[in-house]
């Protein structure tokens, strides 16, 4: 009978001691779930990266293709080399902001290139630097009025960056912006609207012309020379990705094994106890 007290002390300190670790095994059961949701999410991205350089291999690898206005677009390959002539419409051009090259702040210049009197294709012209102060102006771009023939690669819209908040509506009639000098025209990129993102269905809209459903990424140097045309490609290192997917199952692994022991260990005591009640009883 003396031992009764004793005995009902350890059964509570051992019934608080399971329930400690039973609360600490469900935790590492929801880690570990959580790890290996994060790996089968690594693995993911890099099939999706892996896809991307699939297709990017494909455009590449693809035929040159003669966009104009009769093309059935359904036919074209992002990173498809093409090329378009047609005439420029620069009072319908726009800067697109945030663009950076080489760490340092620009914009892309996007101009449509008309191919006859109803339909145009985007053109993202190229790249040029932030001013800063009045030390370094825009620089003043020049094109042809007549017919000119751009290279470059397909695109299926316009790369977007992430907007915080609403941008203004987009104003395409920048005519101020252009000066006439007869055989060619000077834009004055100071005067055009600079936006974060565009879509090619936005400047139809706006315009009241028909783009095709594509843009060309310009890669040739008929006008616009002080623009450069180094466009952004897509991360496709998939490799990194299943790094860290190997790294998150292993921590997978490693909440799984220590919820394993724990719930042994807690078994096991759970027993000792049993068998050391039968004993005193």
């Amino acid at each position: 009978m003396a031992d009764t007290p004793v005995n009902h002390q350890s059964t509570r300190a051992s019934k608080r001691t399971n329930r400690r670790s039973l609360l600490a095994a469900v935790l590492l059961a929801v880690l570990g779930t959580v790890f290996a949701s994060l790996g089968n999410w690594q693995l993911n991205r890099a099939a999706e990266r892996t896809e991307i350089a699939a297709m990017i291999e494909a455009g590449r690898r693809s035929a040159p293709v003669q966009i104009t206005a009769t093309i059935n677009t359904e036919t074209l390959k992002p990173w498809q080399s093409a090329q378009a002539t047609g005439r420029w419409l620069p009072e319908l051009s726009v800067l697109l902001d945030n663009r950076n090259l080489d760490g340092k702040p620009g914009f892309w210049l996007a101009t449509p290139l008309s191919l006859n009197a109803e339909k145009a294709v985007l053109v993202l012209r190229g790249w040029v630097p932030r001013p800063i102060g009045n030390y370094n102006p825009f620089p003043e771009i020049t094109q042809g009025t007549g017919a000119v023939n751009i290279a470059g690669e397909i695109a299926l819209r316009v790369p977007q960056l992430y907007e915080i908040g609403d941008e203004s509506t987009a104003v395409l009639s920048s005519a101020r912006a252009v000066r006439d000098e007869g055989q060619t025209t000077a834009l004055d990129l100071a005067q055009l609207q600079q936006r974060q993102n565009v879509s090619v269905q936005e400047m139809s809209e706006l315009s009241g012309i028909q783009f095709l459903p594509v843009v060309l990424m310009q890669t040739n140097a008929t006008d616009g020379e002080s623009m450069q045309r180094q466009w952004p490609m897509p991360s496709v290192d998939s490799d990194t990705n299943k790094g860290y997917a190997m790294q998150w199952f292993s921590f997978a692994a490693i909440a799984f094994g220590a919820m394993g022991v724990l719930l042994w260990k807690t078994l096991r005591r759970a027993k000792i106890h049993t068998d050391t009640e039968k004993i005193t009883k």
